[in-house]
């Protein structure tokens, strides 16, 4: 769909504005890394012992034939938990984009493709984060859902920025069940499923500071 932006030529003389066509970003998806292992425990991070999971998936900007290398990136935050069952005590709690490459700031997209499922298709820079960890125990069902605002905006050649504009709100979500075990999602990424007392792996998803935090509360030597 073409939507129009204005757009102001200048030079020492005059003065001129043109409506002029331009394709907006339309949706997101999300591959979790890595994305040519198709097991559902790889790349999966957990905390035996502990409810946890967490995982880092490559954002892909839609439709994939526009080079998106113009435009930035970015969640808006914010945004009020829905939640069920065993997750009720954390009803209301905020998005902060803690430790997330998307939160706080706008981030770029790629110049360059990746190649999946036949068609190179343009991601942002950096993988999204994606994790819930909780020291809370007696566990039963229940879900944690926040629909998070994505947005974008263009960088124009000489460095100037245009507005801040929706893209679209992408559900994430947190599941548990009465034996501990967690699942994540992230729009089409997932569900993937963490045993309580399943193995821990892949400990490089979540940000330094946060590990630093849980190993300062006990979560783990």
């Amino acid at each position: 769909m073409l939507e129009h932006r204005p757009l102001v030529f200048r030079n020492s003389l005059l003065q001129a504005t043109a409506d002029l066509p331009y394709i907006p970003p339309v949706t997101v998806d999300f591959w979790k890394l890595p994305i040519n292992d198709t097991s559902t425990n790889s790349g999966l991070w957990h905390v035996p012992g502990v409810f946890s999971i967490g995982f880092a998936a490559e954002v892909e900007i839609f439709p994939r034939h526009v080079p998106w290398n113009r435009i930035e990136v970015m969640e808006q935050g914010g945004e009020a938990a829905e939640c069920t069952g065993w997750f009720l005590p954390d009803q209301g709690t905020l998005h902060q984009n803690a430790g997330n490459p998307f939160g706080n700031a706008f981030m770029p997209c790629s110049v360059t493709r990746v190649f999946r499922r036949g068609s190179l298709v343009p991601i942002a820079v950096n993988p999204d984060k994606i994790f819930a960890v909780t020291a809370r125990k007696e566990f039963s069902g229940g879900t944690f859902t926040w629909n998070i605002q994505w947005q974008y905006r263009g960088r124009a050649g000489d460095g100037r920025l245009g507005p801040d504009l929706p893209i679209e709100k992408v559900p994430q979500v947190f599941g548990c069940d009465a034996t501990g075990q967690a699942s994540a999602l992230k729009k089409n990424a997932g569900p993937f499923v963490r045993e309580l007392n399943g193995f821990n792996a892949y400990v490089g998803v979540l940000p330094p500071a946060t590990l630093q935090w849980m190993r300062d509360n006990g979560y783990f030597p």
